[in-house]
């Protein structure tokens, strides 16, 4: 009996074993299907999902792909319920990123645009318009690249069209008649219509005569820009960083108006001051003053 049931037992698990091969047979063919499958799948998925596909599948419900990134109005700051400056940006705001500013509109305090800048790679590019407070057109242009181009138009606080030339000789009358004020507005006019070496330089004089040193060096600076052998500006800058303190740019300045000019008798005057004042060099401060006495000490000189 006990053979008997052994042999039974034999039987069964020689069976069972059978079956466990077949049916791990049959899972291993399973599984490699499915991976083909997946692969397959996986492939599709891949090409569908290029942004050509994409675009191609959304178009026929009349979905269209962006030709440009999106945008977004941002107002910077507001005061009583009144914007005081938005810039339309270009970025990704998934992730809070700021790249570009388009466009960048200013406000006066009663809410009134000041200016409407379109900007490009950074630089001004596009249309500029600006108004006064009372709402008035002000000056409207093109830039590229951060430079004027075209015809610009110019209109005074009435609406009249006003030119360059009739804003810097407005502000030439007032710089005469010592109204520095209206001198720098006439002149802020003319440079936005157009921006030249004469205007620089007299909008750096009306600084100057204000009291207003840093922005009379800046404006200075921008007239040599444009006109690098500027004898009499580089003297101006001179008698700024003088009236400064900046003694070390003020040498160097009078050094460089001698250099353009060497019968410049009023940059000699006022190096050899400034040496004398120094106490550094006194031969050298005796010989630049003997030197401008020689041409006319015409001190005045600008």
């Amino acid at each position: 009996f006990f053979l008997t049931f052994l042999g039974i037992c034999y039987i069964g698990n020689g069976y069972h074993a059978e079956k466990t091969i077949r049916e791990l047979y049959k899972t291993n063919n399973e599984i490699k299907e499915l991976r083909s499958e997946y692969i397959t799948t996986k492939s599709e998925l891949m090409y569908i999902s290029k942004q050509s596909q994409v675009a191609r599948a959304t178009e026929i419900i009349g979905l269209k792909e962006l030709t440009e990134p999106p945008k977004k109005i941002i107002v910077e700051t507001w005061e009583d319920g009144t914007p005081k400056k938005a810039d339309y940006v270009i970025g990704d705001w998934l992730k809070g990123i700021q790249q570009e500013t388009l466009r960048s509109i200013t406000y006066y305090e009663n809410g009134e645009i000041i200016k409407d800048e379109n900007f490009k790679a950074g630089k001004l590019d596009g249309k500029f318009t600006g108004w006064y407070e009372s709402g008035q057109k002000r000056i409207e242009g093109n830039y590229i690249a951060g430079e004027h181009t075209g015809t610009w138009t110019s209109w005074d606080s009435l609406g009249v069209e006003t030119s360059a030339a009739e804003w810097f000789e407005k502000g030439y009358n007032a710089g005469k008649n010592k109204e520095y004020n209206k001198a720098i507005t006439f002149y802020l006019q003319t440079v936005e219509l157009d921006p030249n070496y004469d205007i620089y330089k007299n909008l750096g004089n009306a600084y100057a005569n204000r009291g207003d040193l840093s922005k009379a060096i800046q404006s200075y600076e921008k007239a040599i820009e444009l006109t690098p052998d500027a004898a009499d500006t580089y003297y101006n800058l001179g008698n700024v960083y003088t009236n400064q303190g900046d003694l070390t740019n003020a040498i160097q300045s009078y050094e460089k108006t001698i250099e353009l000019d060497p019968e410049h008798a009023g940059a000699y005057y006022n190096l050899g001051n400034v040496y004398a004042n120094q106490g550094e060099d006194l031969p050298k401060a005796i010989q630049l003053l003997q030197e401008a006495a020689r041409l006319g000490l015409r001190g005045d000189q600008e």
